[in-house]
């Protein structure tokens, strides 16, 4: 025995391990019934919510989102549960900022925006959605704590081939995939 601990041998954990149970404990009991935001996955063009889950009094939220933008782009923003959002769009950065608040609070699910995306990647490309929430408030104006995660989108479609690669090649059969 050396410095107040036993071995396992001897019936009692050592001290390292007693100090272990209690840190899980207290680590399981904060993160249980925490909000979290999240994105879809998606494949291909189309619509994907980011949503608040397990939320209690929600009434203003900030979501930065990025992405690869030779892969896919934001082509709108749609408004969820919590009022309409106010927008920026930059794909040429890769980054959209979504504001949206309501004078009621959202408790529970609650759908922050819809996003539209298109693939302008080749077929298989992936981008992460990456989310960054700098505010997610409640109707007291204190922040709600929160867990972001991430989704991942995939272009399943063809690059659309340019005007001048048309021109080069000669046109396209009629039903040719290209």
């Amino acid at each position: 025995m050396k410095h107040g601990t036993r071995d396992v041998g001897e019936g009692r954990p050592t001290r390292s391990r007693r100090s272990v149970i209690p840190l899980l404990y207290l680590f399981s009991a904060a993160t249980a019934g925490a909000a979290t935001i999240t994105i879809g996955s998606i494949k291909g063009s189309g619509t994907v919510a980011i949503t608040a889950n397990n939320v209690s009094g929600l009434a203003a939220c900030t979501v930065i989102l990025s992405y690869t933008k030779s892969v896919v782009v934001v082509d709108n923003i749609t408004a969820g549960g919590l009022g309409t959002p106010t927008v920026n769009i930059t794909n040429s950065n890769g980054r959209t900022k979504i504001v949206t608040w309501n004078t009621t609070a959202q408790t529970g699910n609650v759908v922050i925006a819809y996003v539209t995306l298109r693939a302008v990647g080749a077929a298989g490309t992936q981008s992460y959605l990456t989310l960054s929430v700098p505010d997610s408030i409640n109707s007291n104006a204190a922040q709600i704590p929160r867990t972001v995660y991430r989704g991942t989108f995939t272009a399943s479609i063809l690059r659309p081939r340019s005007e001048g690669e048309i021109a080069a090649r000669g046109s396209p059969a009629v039903g040719a995939c290209f």
